[in-house]
């Protein structure tokens, strides 16, 4: 047999020379010749896999000859240039043949249909969309920070004219200002980032609870070097807008000025205009978020207050496979009721 690899940590402690042991699974004697690679759960969670059936009723003359038998699964390759629609209706056509070849296992009340669907779409289908959402209202929340932090920044260089009026008089210039906007915005931008990373890093838990609900992905979130080298690039972008966001054009008339130091520092028209427009954008971006977040806090609510038709409470749910060739149909309903 082959071990998963979660299974090869949880049970074995990742210890390498697993290869060759022996183990009893099900009455059967096994000897473990590899462990798989790290790879998502599907079309569920499997611990071992086995070349050979251990269930009767899988090898039982009803799963090759039975039609009426429909759990089989089937992992197929599309050929070079063919695409997915062509493959369904080819699929289509076959299954029409088959289904008007054999009418009495195909009722037609019944809707029976073969589909093909891509394997990424149904590992993640049902988790797009969620971590779509949560990917924009980060990036919602992004936009209102950077805008809250580009107009306490506009503000705090209003204070500081003179000073950097002083610096380009001196020699600095446009690009020595810009070069020291760059590395504070720099240090700020990196600041945050490492607190957020630091934030992140103990919550990635809620978010794997969250997403394996919907994807056998779920245990690949992470946060690794992508992950870490992403935040970097985000926070050299954000720190790149904070420090050439600013017009410098109001510097060089101080610095040229012969009273530089009597020049009463007032916030220009073009930077008050920034500064309107970094708060008409915030609170856009703000209703937009607390919007989105009331409709679905509402979405919620509803669907928790919806009578699924029956009582919940106290009911439990589970599988029991039944084991043995000997027991017949009779004896395995038996067993089952008084279960």
């Amino acid at each position: 047999m082959v071990l998963t690899h979660e299974y090869w940590m949880r049970m074995f402690g990742g210890q390498p020379n697993v290869v060759g042991r022996t183990v009893r699974v099900n009455g059967r004697t096994l000897t473990i010749v590899g462990v798989r690679q790290p790879a998502p759960h599907y079309p569920q969670r499997t611990d071992l896999f086995v070349n050979m059936v251990t269930s009767p009723h899988h090898l039982s003359a009803t799963m090759v000859q039975g039609r009426t038998h429909r759990m089989t699964e089937v992992f197929a390759r599309l050929t070079p240039g063919a695409s997915v629609v062509q493959a369904n209706a080819d699929l289509a056509r076959v299954t029409s043949r088959v289904q008007a070849d054999h009418p009495d296992a195909y009722e037609p009340a019944a809707g029976h249909r073969v589909v093909a669907t891509p394997l990424r779409e149904v590992l993640t289908g049902e988790a797009r969309l969620t971590l779509q959402l949560l990917m924009a209202t980060t990036l919602l929340v992004l936009v209102i920070a950077l805008a809250n932090t580009a107009n306490l920044m506009l503000m705090r260089l209003v204070g500081r004219e003179q000073e950097l009026a002083v610096r380009w008089s001196l020699g600095a210039g446009a690009w020595g200002i810009r070069r020291l906007l760059l590395l504070e915005s720099g240090l700020l931008a990196l600041g945050g980032a490492a607190l957020g990373v630091a934030l992140a890093w103990p919550a990635v838990d809620l978010l794997v609870r969250l997403a394996e609900r919907m994807t056998p992905r779920a245990a690949e979130i992470r946060v690794d070097g992508a992950v870490l080298g992403f935040t970097v690039v985000v926070a050299l972008i954000v720190a790149g807008a904070l420090a050439f966001a600013p017009s410098l054009g109001r510097l060089r008339t101080l610095g040229t000025s012969p009273a530089l130091k009597d020049a009463r520092v007032t916030p220009g028209g073009s930077r008050r205009r920034v500064q309107r427009g970094l708060v008409v954008a915030q609170l856009a971006v703000t209703a937009v978020v607390l919007t989105t977040a009331g409709l679905l806090a509402r979405t919620l609510l509803t669907l928790q207050a919806v009578d699924p038709g029956l009582e919940p409470q106290g009911v439990l749910t589970m599988e029991v496979p039944i084991e043995g060739n000997d027991r017949s149909r009779g004896d395995v309903l038996t067993l089952y009721e008084e279960m």
